[in-house]
Parts: C-alpha cells; structure tokens; sequence
C-alpha cells in the first residue's frame, strides 16, 4: 500500500511546474519498487521544466533513452532531450535576454512607449510560462516604466480548449500588471487554418471557420 502511495504522490509531482521537481524525481529513478513510473515521472518533469534545470534533464533523458525498454517512453524522452538541446545556446530567458537587448536600445538614446513580448507555449506547460510572463512583465515595468503588452502568442489549433484557458489566464495576468502597465493580448495569425504555409498555431479549425479557443478575447 505505501509503494502505491508513493506512486500516486510521483505522479503528480511529476506534473508541477517547479524547476525543482526534476531534481527531486530524478533521485526516485535507482528505486526498484517504483519502476516505470519512477521513469515515467522523469520524462513528464523534463518535459515541464528541463529548460530550467537544463544539466539535470540532459542527464536524466539520456540515461532514460539509453536504458528505457519502453518504446513510447524512450521516443518521449528523445524528444524533450532534442528540444532541450536545440535552445542550448540561445539567450531564452527574459532575465538574460531582455535587459541585454533593452538595456542597450537605452544606452544608446532610444526612445519607445511599450514593450512587446511574445510565446508560443505548449499545452502541458502553459501555466508555468504565463506566471514566468507576468514575472517578466512586472519587471520590465518596474525596469523601464513603460506600458507592456503580448504582442504575439499562439497554441496548437487542433488544441483549443487548452489554448482558451491559456488565453482567458493570461489576458487577466496582464490586466493584472503593476500599475496598469499591461495594455493587452494579440493572438498572432488566427485565422491561418488548413496548415496554411506549415503553421499550426491558429485558432481557425480545418473548415475555416473560429475555434471557442477566441472565446477567450470575448
């Protein structure tokens, strides 16, 4: 009973989006009694947050494709380690990137009044990434003191119950921001539908017509 417990506990560990989640799991993979969900736990906290704790996922993913029998869960985490791998480079987080790009424009003499952010997320991690947003926004505003606003953002077509809940949070995370900084939400290309050019991100479905994913703007 207590193994089952446990299993059930790592279950939904697995699915909070806290950085340190994936350390924590990681620990659980040597224990016999949990097996497959041990592993499997692994992937999905990867998933979630491996772009946060990038060395600890890297280890813990290839551990995982080498020695995982499981074909789905080895093609799984395969893919988060090719995903982690193709930011690895990249200036991704606001804290690093931002103020290295506005901090500059402001060095130099540049004028502007807003701030235009953008992020595509993914259904299973859309809620992390809008609370990084809000973070994010706020601190631009404290930074700079100018309005702040998503000018882009987007989510699977085919997804759009998620991608109205993704929207509905994050339109009130930004009327949420300090001093009334966020001036609102784009949601860029709506209306690409039929994988118009390859781009899946719209929020038309296969017959042109608007998902209940732009509920969210009502």
């Amino acid at each position: 009973e207590r193994v089952e417990e446990r299993r059930q506990v790592l279950a939904t560990l697995a699915g909070v989006f806290d950085p340190r989640t994936l350390p924590f799991v990681a620990r659980l993979l040597d224990d016999a009694q949990l097996g497959r969900e041990a592993m499997a736990a692994a992937v999905t906290a990867a998933e979630n947050v491996g772009h946060l704790e990038r060395s600890v996922a890297r280890h813990v993913l290839r551990q995982l494709a080498d020695s995982v029998t499981d074909d789905q869960l080895r093609a799984r985490a395969e893919r988060a380690l090719a995903a982690i791998d193709q930011q690895a480079g990249r200036l991704t987080r606001w804290e690093i990137a931002g103020p290295y790009w506005v901090d500059g424009l402001k060095a130099n003499g540049t004028r502007w009044d807003v701030i235009g952010m953008s992020m595509y997320p993914a259904v299973h991690n859309w809620k992390l990434l809008n609370e990084q947003a809000l973070a994010n926004m706020n601190d631009m505003v404290t930074r700079y003191d100018k309005e702040v606003m998503m000018v882009e953002c987007g989510m699977p077509w085919d997804q759009p119950q998620g991608t109205r809940q993704f929207l509905t949070d994050l339109i009130q995370k930004v009327q949420s921001v300090e001093k009334g900084r966020g001036i609102g939400v784009f949601y860029w290309e709506p209306e690409a539908y039929g994988n118009w050019k390859g781009y899946t991100l719209g929020a038309f479905d296969n017959s042109g017509k608007p998902t209940v994913a732009l509920d969210a703007f009502r």
